[in-house]
């Protein structure tokens, strides 16, 4: 039977390295520093991507209205000449179209004004503002008699 060299079994405990709090905050806020700068460039990315998707789409859309634009008075032309294949004089073939122009243009100023009627003054902020001053009065110094 041998018996175990215990020389060597008898190893120093090394004492582990226990960081300190302020050690830890620190880690802990560099991490939290790091982790937030990389959502922010992952945001700035990605709402990149959609901002160029979004201006690509809109200049498409603006074409689109440009040349809808550019066709209507040959829409038009073409409806009063319909009307005047139908029977009516040149003139009142493109009389009905003028008169159409302004029912519609009469609808839509219409429309306007009930909307712009219907416009209440902000309230809430005149009343805020309100209060705002007479505190701010209250504050002011009463000036010295000379």
């Amino acid at each position: 039977m041998t018996i175990p060299d215990t020389r060597y079994a008898a190893v120093e405990e090394t004492e582990v390295a226990h960081p300190s709090v302020g050690t830890l905050v620190k880690e802990a806020s560099d991490h939290l520093s790091t982790l937030v700068r990389s959502e922010v460039e992952l945001a700035k990315t990605e709402v990149k991507a959609e901002v160029k998707k979004a201006a690509t789409g809109s200049i498409s859309l603006i074409v689109a209205g440009v040349l809808v634009l550019v066709a209507l008075p040959f829409i038009f032309v073409t409806l009063a000449e319909v009307l005047i294949l139908i029977g009516l004089p040149r003139w009142a073939g493109y009389a009905c179209i003028v008169g159409f122009f302004f029912v519609l243009a009469a609808l839509f100023g219409l429309i306007g004004l009930r909307k712009i009627k219907k416009i209440k003054k902000p309230e809430r902020t005149v009343s805020s503002m309100k209060k705002n001053s007479e505190i701010a009065r209250a504050f002011k110094k009463p000036e010295k008699a000379a």
